[in-house]
């Protein structure tokens, strides 16, 4: 939610239980599930998204854009994550309702992409929120993200 917060969306409280996210940006409804998963997301994720758009085109009378946000794999090392976040079995569901599938690292990217060049955000926000399926930036996060690797030292030093 902060770092939804720092790139330029605004936040709404939502109830307990329901929404992780509703949030607006430059007129734009977002409505926003977040996962934590040890594998990849499901169908069974996109479906609970679709809960919270439908409440909330019944409170609004009009449809949000769906974002659907999954730390795929999160037990496992972010070097070792090789397997997609987002199968091919849930991408015809998603497309067909407008989500927006992105992983907590590209989020991360895009985060980070902003807050080193504040003049691309208008263009990066509005390129995610306009995506339908799996947003395609940040597939490398080697440029964002540096990986450091701990050596204990054996003289205990």
């Amino acid at each position: 939610q902060e770092i939804l917060q720092e790139i330029g969306l605004t936040l709404s409280e939502t109830e307990v239980g329901r929404s992780d996210i509703i949030a607006s940006y430059n007129g734009t409804d977002i409505v926003a599930e977040i996962k934590g998963v040890s594998k990849s997301a499901a169908e069974k994720h996109a479906a609970q998204l679709e809960k919270w758009v439908a409440q909330f085109i019944e409170e609004n009378e009009y449809a949000p854009k769906p974002i659907l946000i999954v730390n795929g794999y999160c037990d496992t090392p972010l070097a070792e994550r090789v397997e997609d976040v987002f199968p091919n079995q849930m991408l015809k569901y998603c497309e067909a309702r407008g989500h927006v599938l992105v992983t907590t690292t590209q989020l991360l990217c895009l985060y980070i992409e902003i807050k080193k060049n504040p003049n691309c955000t208008e263009e990066r926000i509005t390129e995610l929120l306009s995506c339908v399926g799996k947003y395609q930036r940040y597939l490398n996060y080697d440029n964002y993200i540096k990986l450091v690797q701990n050596e204990e030292n054996e003289d205990n030093e």
